[in-house]
């Protein structure tokens, strides 16, 4: 027998005796302290009962026994007195969870780091409604013709966008801030990392101060559930992910499978917006834009990566994403190409897709290129869309002589992988690098198609954007229902619990944590023991 094994032993001999002689007499103490028995307080009651294992028991009944006697066992320890104990009581709890299946996966904690920042940052895509009051009153201090301060720069930069960048970094500073409280806060609390362990849910980042300008700040919680659900599915997470995908359901056509040739056909049919259905060889080309469009650090395409995911979302959810409104009114190159389209609608009719392409490539700045197995001309140009998950998206986009249109957004979700500070070609601050390799999925959000005329696809309801009969249900429950319906789906988030046997594991490992410090200490002041010191005189 080896040295731990018979310390360990030597250690549970109190409270095996204790538990003999409540169950046996002095005689059950004899053979407990001798560990010739191993007694449990379950005993008293059933001693068939306790026989069993976590796994072997059935109804509320038997499996509240076994919690019971397990804390009557912790509790009632008499080494819970000396230094130890708690190092003591937290390996009989880590043990016992076991038994009650805990989930204890290497993988269980996976993201659990990386899911405590919130993904929202203050100025990383636009100014705020106050930073932007504050640009303005900037620019007119500093405009052309305010004398001694006329057209003053600070290398090169006018003050307002001085500002405008200092913003940005405070907001990063918040976000990060935020991040390392919430990592602070898990770590000490038993609770949140067990609910980690059981459904992978972050409870310091879903319960953290708000830091988006948001007038309704569920908005912001409602994107912090969508972002936990994502970097549960990238970490590789190991837990019940049930809660979490239940959620995305609210915004989701298809959780996240695989990224296959053909999948983006497959789930588009029949949830087109715009009233009418598009070729298989136009979904094929909207997805193979989308694969390419995304790179990771590497450099490999989210199409060739075997790691990557695909979402499918609706393209309009009032507080999941208003892709579709960002579509209409954020787009510029949207814009531009429905101007020439209403203005020169005659002279585009007339082109063939070779002259439609140059034409549209020299007028818009972005390359567009024919495809006469389609019939339409094609490109992708990237925008800042409202959605707090998805800020910065990729439009891909084609369209044909008559102005009809098909086009769909894409977003990967790589919130703080591409942080980096590059200096002298050495990354100075590797965040980026550290996250990526802590999350070996890629998961990549497509939207399901939106068609229509581009002259009539304008911000005004309803114009170019007809529903199909599954959307207008769809929508008209939502609307009559959706606070109600945002409010229920994101209780079963903010007030999921954690499982019995998960508590009692990080219950027992927090004991076990406590008492190694004071363990320590105490054999130490001893002056013998393993943590005695040595000498070589």
């Amino acid at each position: 027998m080896g040295f731990w094994s018979e310390a360990f032993k030597n250690i549970d001999r109190p409270s095996n005796a204790l538990q003999g002689l409540a169950v046996g007499g002095i005689e059950g103490f004899k053979r407990g302290w001798g560990q010739k028995e191993n007694y449990d307080f379950e005993q008293l009651w059933d001693a068939d009962l306790q026989k069993k294992g976590w796994s072997e028991r059935e109804g509320f009944g038997e499996k509240g026994s076994y919690v019971a006697s397990t804390i009557a066992n912790i509790l009632v320890d008499p080494l819970n007195l000396l230094p130890f104990g708690l190092l003591t009581k937290g390996t009989k709890a880590v043990s016992k969870a076991k038994q009650m299946g805990a989930n204890i996966d290497e993988s269980a904690m996976k993201g659990s780091f990386v899911s405590s920042f919130p993904n929202y940052i203050q100025g990383r895509y636009r100014p705020t409604d106050k930073t932007a009051q504050i640009m303005k009153s900037l620019d007119d201090k500093f405009k052309a013709d305010s004398g001694l301060l006329s057209g003053v720069t600070i290398k090169g930069i006018t003050p307002s966008q001085h500002y405008k960048k200092f913003k940005k970094v405070t907001g990063f500073a918040k976000t990060g801030g935020a991040g390392v409280r919430n990592i602070i806060k898990n770590s000490l609390s038993p609770e949140a990392r067990a609910l980690y362990r059981s459904h992978n849910i972050n409870k310091g980042m879903m319960e953290g101060a708000y830091l988006s300008n948001k007038k309704n700040k569920q908005l912001e919680l409602i994107h912090r559930a969508l972002y936990n659900a994502h970097i549960a599915e990238q970490s590789g997470t190991v837990g019940s992910k049930t809660l979490l995908r239940d959620f995305m359901k609210r915004v989701e056509y298809q959780g996240y499978t695989p990224f296959k040739a053909g999948t983006y056909h497959q789930v588009s049919k029949g949830r087109v917006r715009g009233g009418g259905p598009i070729s298989k060889d136009e979904a094929n080309r909207l997805e193979d834009i989308m694969g390419r469009a995304w790179t990771n650090r590497k450099g490999i395409k989210a199409s060739d990566d075997p790691s990557t995911m695909v979402f499918i979302k609706r393209p309009a959810s009032t507080k999941g994403g208003r892709h579709l409104n960002d579509l209409k009114t954020k787009s510029p190159d949207i814009a531009k190409i429905r101007n020439l389209f209403t203005d020169n609608t005659k002279a585009i009719k007339g082109m063939n897709l070779d002259e439609l392409a140059e034409y549209l490539t020299k007028s818009t700045g972005k390359v567009f290129i024919p495809d006469e197995k389609t019939g339409q001309v094609w490109s992708s140009f990237s925008m800042t869309g409202t959605s707090i998950t998805e800020g910065g998206v990729n439009v891909a986009f084609g369209i044909k002589k008559n102005g009809r249109f098909v086009a769909s957004i894409s977003d990967e979700h790589n919130f703080l992988e591409k942080i980096k500070y590059v200096k002298g070609g050495i990354d100075l601050f590797p965040v980026g690098k550290m996250v990526e390799s802590s999350l070996p999925n890629r998961v990549i959000m497509m939207t399901t198609p939106v068609t229509g005329n581009i002259t009539r696809f304008k911000a005004k309801a309803g114009s170019g954007s007809k529903k199909t009969l599954y959307e207008k249900n769809r929508i008209a429950m939502d609307e009559k229902l959706e606070d109600l319906k945002w409010g229920q789906a994101l209780d079963t988030i903010t007030n999921a619990k954690a499982t019995r046997p998960d508590l009692i594991y990080e219950t027992g490992r927090q004991y076990q944590g406590l008492g190694v410090v004071p363990t320590a200490v105490a054999t130490a002041d001893a002056g013998a023991g393993l943590f005695s010191g040595s000498s070589s005189q």
